[in-house]
């Protein structure tokens, strides 16, 4: 049992359970009063008695000073009848963010804040705090005043940033003789940007002329772009500042102002010989966002052959293309929505074994209108 007056003016710490009520316990309520418990393994105080707990002018250390300072029902290192409703309550009044009792060293000063910056979605994003004051320091982050489950370092890191993730972000310093709460840094979070650069490819006869708009958003002065040339194709006429790489078989220009568009051409070379169809590939780099160049992707250099002729028919409430061509030849079938803009998208490469051939594409519900190609790959 204890006295009436409960608990008073002790310092229990560095223990597994710094305080355990068991059985029947009297008084009832148990009060504890002006006390510190804190840096206790398990638990700061274990209530498995019948009985309620208050506790006034206490202190209870870190993380669980955080915890109050969101105001919390209850501190996850208190165990009670929110863990097991046989058990008494523990009610928190008052509580104290320092200790009362004997102090070594000196608390923490945040020496160097954390920064706000600005990412492109996508990208990680990281902030930094350093502190001087007697070691070892305790850290606890904090998104918009709410602690951040597992952020307890120095630094922070938050990978593959969206925009779901822009806010404040500010860290609590602890150490034996204190606490220190940095400044908050603001994360910016812009979409990622999508057609950064659009590909177009035209025939000249033995070569393929390119063309590359490159439209670079406001503010964003560095920005790059690589083009990835098939094995064995050259380019000449190379525009502005780009330079091609032998050995690597990349054309990269930049960096590229921003809020302007840009005009990239080349011309590319085939092998000698060559015949058939190959593949062009790029990437846009904003901010350090890797962004696929669409548009055109295809050089085809095909021998004489006779054209398809593509016609629409429906079976079975479907409609089907039917592929008329020269049998024993490939034609790859291809479709976008748009004349105008977008890209042809391939949906097959088919064998022409009679004709017609018939392909349905299942793609094609629900869209308000679709255009077909079939180009001779072989």
């Amino acid at each position: 049992s204890i006295g009436a007056e409960g608990i008073a003016n002790n310092v229990i710490r560095r223990n597994d359970v710094g305080l355990r009520f068991s059985g029947d316990c009297t008084p009832n309520p148990l009060r504890i009063t002006s006390s510190d418990l804190y840096d206790n393994t398990s638990f700061e105080l274990r209530e498995e008695s019948s009985v309620p707990v208050i506790t006034t002018d206490c202190y209870w250390g870190d993380p669980t000073s955080t915890e109050l300072n969101q105001n919390q029902l209850n501190l996850s290192r208190i165990f009670d009848q929110r863990d097991s409703g046989a058990y008494g309550l523990v009610t928190i009044q008052n509580p104290r963010v320092t200790p009362s009792g004997q102090i070594v060293g000196s608390p923490p000063t945040i020496t160097q804040q954390p920064q706000p910056q600005t990412v492109v979605a996508g990208n990680p994003a990281s902030f930094l705090v350093a502190a001087a004051g007697t070691t070892p320091f305790r850290y606890q982050w904090r998104k918009d005043n709410n602690p951040i489950s597992g952020a307890t370092n120095a630094t922070l890191v938050l990978l593959n940033v969206q925009t779901g993730d822009a806010g404040g972000y500010a860290v609590i310093v602890s150490n034996s003789a204190g606490t220190a709460t940095s400044s908050n840094a603001t994360l910016t979070v812009t979409p990622a940007i999508g057609n950064l650069a659009i590909r177009t490819i035209t025939s000249g006869g033995s070569t393929f002329p390119v063309l590359l708009a490159v439209s670079t958003p406001v503010g964003s002065d560095v920005n790059f772009v690589e083009e990835a040339l098939p094995v064995g194709f050259t380019p000449s006429g190379v525009s502005g500042s780009g330079t091609f790489n032998f050995s690597t078989r990349k054309i990269l220009w930049g960096p590229l102002m921003g809020n302007q568009t840009h005009q990239l051409t080349y011309t590319l070379q085939p092998p000698g010989g060559f015949q058939g169809s190959a593949s062009v590939s790029g990437t846009a780099y904003l901010a350090g966002t890797a962004v696929a160049v669409t548009g055109d992707d295809m050089v085809s250099m095909i021998p004489s052959g006779t054209p398809a002729t593509l016609g629409l028919s429906q079976m079975f409430g479907f409609w089907t293309i039917s592929i008329a061509g020269e049998v024993g030849r490939s034609y790859r079938l291809e479709a976008r929505d748009n004349l105008n803009s977008g890209t042809w998208q391939s949906l097959a490469t088919l064998i022409i074994t009679q004709n017609p051939r018939l392909y349905f594409d299942g793609d094609v519900v629900g869209r308000a209108q679709r255009f077909y190609r079939a180009v001779l790959v072989e």
